[in-house]
């Protein structure tokens, strides 16, 4: 059985891992957005904006991985 500090971990890095993945669905949203602007510098703009959210998201995923064993969520995939 999961201690309670474990099952907490647990439970922040799944949040961590779900956040990550809606904001890689947001890049994927603005990506598309940038793709129908007009204006080239708006649309490198945008596109570059989107970049950074990747960044984030794979940070925060990234940082899911390093949560002490026994807090690193359900993900079958997951491997150090």
């Amino acid at each position: 059985m999961a201690t309670k500090n474990e099952e907490s971990g647990r439970r922040t890095a799944e949040a961590m891992r779900a956040t990550a993945e809606e904001l890689e669905q947001v890049e994927a949203t603005m990506h598309d957005s940038a793709r129908t602007l007009p204006d080239p510098a708006a649309r490198a703009r945008l596109h570059g904006v989107a970049n950074e959210v990747t960044a984030t998201a794979a940070d925060i995923d990234h940082r899911a991985d390093g949560l002490p064993a026994g807090c690193r969520g359900s993900d079958p995939d997951y491997g150090p």
